[in-house]
């Protein structure tokens, strides 16, 4: 126990009043040069250092406010906190006025959700690392933007913060009346451990930064992953498999497992296994390319990959695949029945028109011969 005072650094220090919340919070009530409340949840963690974490409580304030600066003039009922201004009683101008602050956001944190304290999560057969993992807690009393917590401990001393929101302390979720952060799959360091989560509340819906104490703090393992046997060093192809046949010849999609913190990786696609006769040759920031041109059908490709980024890594064998056989031309289908019926029937008509046509020619001749 310390037998000394200790300066608790608040943002103004013209305090000239003070007043204790039910909750513990501290108030610290300044008027000059212009008025408004300090206010602390913890009025003795972090001293001396980091130091006292506080709100200045001054959103919704007439311009021009001065408080009364008589200790009888602030007064503190459960959540609420009472101030007179001390100007001239002006109900029209806002001025003279008796002002309320009610803090709904000082007695507790808010109620944590999913996932169940302790459940266990999906993980990623390939990377080995997490899947998508869906945070989400209850809104508290209208606050409309949090600052969420991830960590390795349970004393948040080891935080992730690349699993945390980017816009931390101040997340604004996408739907305010059911708060969720969603942890990207592949952030989370290792497999089979545990983390732990945290949430509190650092601005109310009406624009007033304040914060609310913490969540009690949750915890999810993410299981492990499945053990795998690799037949040789470097990538392993996903996509074609080595020795894929009857492979499509256009727009053909690669895809292979990924090195460690790799950030790019350079694929070559030839048309020999020495690589010598190159197709494309390629980096990419990701575990996949599509090769937009066309290939031969009935023929056998070859293609590699390797890391080059942060560091060069081992290339991974040689992978293979053959395409797709040229399709047979389409063969003519025979007329339907109606339709040949419909041929021989014309068909015949002809005929007997051109007989008959013959016949009459013929009378016609011999008829002229004896006369």
């Amino acid at each position: 126990m310390r037998h000394v005072w200790e300066d608790m650094a608040p943002p103004n220090h013209s305090f000239y009043g003070v007043a204790s919340g039910n909750s513990g919070a501290l108030y610290g009530i300044y008027s000059s040069p212009e008025s408004g409340v300090d206010r602390t949840l913890y009025a003795r963690s972090g001293i001396p250092k980091p130091g006292v974490y506080w709100d200045s409580i001054t959103t919704g304030l007439a311009a021009g406010v001065k408080f009364s600066t008589e200790p009888s003039a602030i007064g503190i009922s459960e959540s609420s906190l009472w101030t007179i201004d001390a100007r001239d009683y002006d109900p029209a101008g806002g001025e003279g006025c008796l002002w309320v602050f009610t803090d709904t956001l000082a007695g507790t944190g808010p109620k944590l959700i999913e996932p169940e304290s302790g459940a266990a999560l999906g993980c990623d057969p390939v990377s080995g690392r997490n899947q998508d993992v869906a945070l989400r807690w209850q809104q508290l009393s209208l606050a409309d933007a949090y600052e969420v917590e991830i960590a390795r401990d349970e004393d948040f001393s080891l935080r992730i913060t690349e699993a945390e929101p980017p816009t931390n302390p101040y997340y604004e979720p996408a739907v305010v009346t059911s708060p969720a952060y969603r942890i990207l799959p592949g952030i989370l360091p290792e497999a089979n451990s545990t983390y732990f989560w945290r949430v509190r509340v650092r601005q109310a819906a009406t624009g007033q930064v304040i914060r609310s104490p913490w969540s009690q703090e949750s915890s999810f393992v993410i299981k492990a992953g499945l053990p795998v046997a690799s037949p040789h060093p470097g990538a392993q192809a996903l996509r074609p498999v080595h020795g894929a046949s009857d492979t499509s010849i256009s727009s053909v999609a690669f895809s292979w497992t990924p090195f460690k913190d790799s950030t790019e990786y350079k694929l070559v696609l030839a048309k020999d296994s020495a690589l010598t006769d190159i197709i494309a040759q390629e980096s990419v920031p990701t575990t996949a390319y599509k090769y937009n041109g066309r290939l031969d059908y009935e023929t056998c490709y070859f293609w590699q990959v390797a890391a080059t980024q942060p560091v060069p890594g081992e290339s991974s064998p040689v992978f293979s695949f053959i395409t797709a056989a040229e399709p047979s031309p389409a063969l003519t289908p025979p007329p339907p029945y109606h339709e040949l019926l419909r041929w021989l029937q014309v068909s015949t008509l002809v005929n007997v028109l051109g007989f008959v046509t013959i016949a009459a020619v013929i009378i016609i001749i011999f008829r002229k011969r004896r006369t």
